[in-house]
């Protein structure tokens, strides 16, 4: 076993010690609330960069589900943010053929699952400018660094609290490394999911089993 696949394994263990819990938790063993969770974010859980073309930690975590009776759903979108994602919650109107919405699957859970990176956290090249919203990108400065990383905790929080206005149990996966950031990018890395680990909400340590220490992805 690769340490690629050994570690996708001990994330795809933890969620399934989390979704069981959560399950357990907050619907009782006579609940109605469906065995169906959609894994909602950006390109990491919509398999991108998985070389054993499996779908990424999406695919293998309905290897595992649905043998205990869960579907798993990827309504993931490569580049998502938390501005980007928002419109994919559900469809205005006449939902878009080619646009992967949350809530037309009708999960019992969702998995939130972005990125710094996506957010713009990283710090803009020397001659680079942001692009324009809402993927800007990069950062100007720290100052703009310190306001991207709160607009991502922030929203976070309207997509948990959106998620259980619908009757969605909502589940964090917190953020996690990127190849190009340095010790900057790493301590909001870090920073944000101490913050959303002290949240009334569920988890996910996408960070711990694929991290080199400098906030960078382990090899």
């Amino acid at each position: 076993m690769t340490r690629f696949h050994s570690r996708t394994v001990v994330l795809l263990l933890l969620l399934v010690f989390v979704v069981s819990g959560v399950s357990f938790a907050q619907t009782g063993n006579g609940s109605d609330q469906p065995k169906r969770i959609a894994l909602w974010g950006s390109s990491v859980p919509n398999g991108t960069g998985d070389e054993l073309e499996l779908g990424g930690y999406t695919g293998r975590l309905r290897q595992l589900l649905e043998p205990r009776g869960w579907e798993v759903l990827n309504v993931s979108r490569g580049g998502d943010n938390t501005i980007t994602i928002t419109p994919r919650f559900e469809p205005e109107g006449d939902p878009e053929p080619s646009t992967r919405y949350l809530t037309p699957v009708d999960p019992g859970y969702v998995v939130i699952a972005l990125s710094l990176g996506n957010e713009g956290i990283k710090r803009c090249a020397l001659g680079q400018d942001p692009a324009p919203g809402p993927r800007v990108g990069c950062s100007p400065s720290r100052d703009g660094q310190d306001a991207i990383s709160r607009q991502f905790l922030d929203g976070l929080q309207r997509l948990i609290k959106r998620a259980r206005d619908n009757g969605i149990v909502p589940i964090v996966g917190l953020t996690y490394a990127r190849g190009d950031f340095d010790e900057v990018e790493y301590a909001h890395t870090r920073k944000a999911n101490i913050e959303i680990n002290s949240w009334d909400v569920p988890s996910i340590n996408l960070l711990g089993a694929i991290d080199d220490g400098y906030g960078r992805w382990a090899r």
